[in-house]
């Protein structure tokens, strides 16, 4: 899994961080729809596909 991490200020550094825009450059993943497939397609296929997960892993309590 990919995450991005933003920041929100002035940009000139201070306690310790870079100033802005010389940090490190934004982390690329590819779009969800994507990123399905591909673990779909690598994790199962017709003959053996996942297994939905059990049905009784909510319980309700009134």
């Amino acid at each position: 899994m990919f995450y991005r991490r933003l920041a929100r200020g002035g940009g000139g550094g201070g306690a310790g961080s870079p100033p802005g825009g010389r940090g490190t450059p934004p982390a690329v993943a590819p779009p969800d729809l994507t990123a399905l497939e591909q673990y779909l397609t690598a994790n199962s296929s017709a003959g053996s596909p996942i297994a939905p997960p059990k049905a009784d892993r909510i319980t309700i309590v009134k």
